[in-house]
């Protein structure tokens, strides 16, 4: 008798390719943020080799990086210049050089995003990104606690750098861009408790214990973010958490209401009980500051000197990176010469850019935040697909309004893992396009790629 083997299973190759992206972002933050000059051209080494594992995987390039792929070609364009001798592309930039090695990072992330967006067309891998995000902000949080209780405050990997003054920061020299990955964190782990509390439910046991550990998480990252001392990712978090439970009261029966009212509890009660016990935390500064306090007013400075500066050049900005160079010019003496960037990524990226590179990205980021909500809530996306597009929208809502006072995407690891976040949701719009049809237990219709 002639017996027939059955045929191996083999992994989707968009499953491996959202697993070697879930390790990068594991890996960006690690290297000082991957900051350093040395650590960042690793990091678009890293980009390359992720994007030639999908082109061998078979992916395809999605359009909706092209804005990306625009301002890195706006970044090395004065270099573009001088290399084929035209001279209408002098002066395009305050500092060329920095603009080009700029220019590849933007390029590397481009090329990231688009390759992680095409195997994001798959739940899984999906599922696989926003677990790299919660790995990545658990291995912060975990080293950033280790460094607290053994003392080391005024190091990173035994390389002295500022002290952080009684915060937590892991491997970030600035603690806000440690609250920044926190944020990211902390809807895609709420609407992780909302899924364990769903499948528990549907299996006739009891949701609130499957939640436990999700919910323990979450708690803890909250308070994470206290303990950042990030007076606005802390009033971030808490403004993102009420609207996350209001969306999930608004989608959901029994079960999603008692988690929308675990979730403001915690919200709003963890950081007022626990927040103050740490010497750097949000709630010490908040109690400590005042509208009067000399950062506010130097901040509220520098906001309107760098709207004058863009106002100089609207259209083409003054060129990648440079905005140290030409903020130099203009700064007051007030501000002692001390700002590297705006405290403003919008308002930065205006100064540098311009319209033509600003608008672009500000459309796309738009589709995706508006496409994911308007499926939530108009009932095309439920069950896991559902509540993913729910924590992606919160996520990059959460990330631009910390955008809007701090400088995080100036960083490359925050750049790389908010970038993850918007392949994501660019794949799970881009797998419900033909027809945004799914059942009630979450499995995608005739026009998603389950």
């Amino acid at each position: 008798m002639i017996r027939h083997r059955a045929p191996r299973s083999r992994l989707p190759k968009e499953f491996v390719v959202a697993c070697a992206g879930a390790a990068i972002l594991v890996w960006a933050p690690l290297p000082f943020a991957s900051v350093p000059e040395t650590f960042r051209l690793a990091l678009v080494a890293l980009f390359g080799a992720f994007v030639a594992l999908a082109a061998a995987c078979g992916g395809r390039v999605f359009p909706v990086v092209a804005p990306l792929a625009w301002v890195a070609l706006l970044g090395a364009a004065p270099m573009l210049g001088a290399r084929f001798g035209s001279s209408w592309l002098d002066g395009v930039s305050a500092a060329p050089e920095l603009s080009a090695r700029l220019a590849a990072l933007w390029l590397g992330l481009a090329a990231f995003a688009a390759a992680l967006a095409w195997a994001c067309r798959r739940r899984r891998a999906r599922l696989v990104v926003a677990l790299g995000i919660v790995s990545a902000s658990g291995v912060q949080l975990t080293m950033a606690v280790l460094d607290r209780m053994l003392g080391g405050g005024d190091s990173i990997w035994r390389v002295a750098v500022a002290p952080a003054g009684g915060r937590l920061r892991g491997t970030y020299v600035n603690p806000d861009h440690l609250a920044f990955l926190l944020l990211l964190a902390l809807p895609l782990v709420a609407v992780w408790a909302a899924r364990w509390m769903r499948r528990s439910g549907e299996r006739g046991g009891n949701p609130l214990v499957a939640a436990v550990v999700p919910l323990a998480l979450w708690s803890l990252f909250l308070l994470g973010v206290a303990a950042t001392g990030s007076r606005a990712a802390l009033a971030i978090a808490a403004v993102v958490g009420a609207l996350q439970a209001t969306v999930r009261l608004a989608r959901l029966g029994r079960g999603g209401r008692l988690l929308a009212s675990l979730l403001v509890v915690a919200a709003v009660g963890l950081p007022l009980i626990l927040g103050p016990l740490g010497e750097g935390s949000a709630l010490i500064r908040y109690a400590e500051s005042s509208r009067y306090d000399l950062r506010f007013d130097q901040r509220w400075t520098v906001y309107r000197t760098t709207f004058a500066l863009w106002l100089e050049r609207p259209l083409l900005g003054h060129g990648l990176g440079a905005f140290r160079e030409a903020f130099d010019r203009v700064q007051p003496e007030s501000l002692q010469r001390d700002w590297w960037h705006a405290h403003s990524d919008p308002l930065e990226l205006l100064a540098d850019v311009g319209l033509i590179g600003t608008v672009p990205l500000v459309l796309v980021w738009l589709a995706l935040v508006v496409g994911l909500m308007r499926r939530r809530l108009g009932g095309a996306l439920r069950g896991d697909d559902g509540d993913l597009a729910e924590a992606l929208a919160c996520s990059l809502l959460a990330g631009a309004a910390h955008c809007c006072v701090d400088f995080p995407l100036a960083n490359p690891a925050n750049a790389t893992a908010y970038l993850a976040l918007c392949a994501a949701a660019a794949g799970l719009l881009r797998a419900y396009r033909v027809e945004p049809a799914t059942t009630s237990s979450g499995r995608p219709g005739t026009g998603a790629v389950a």
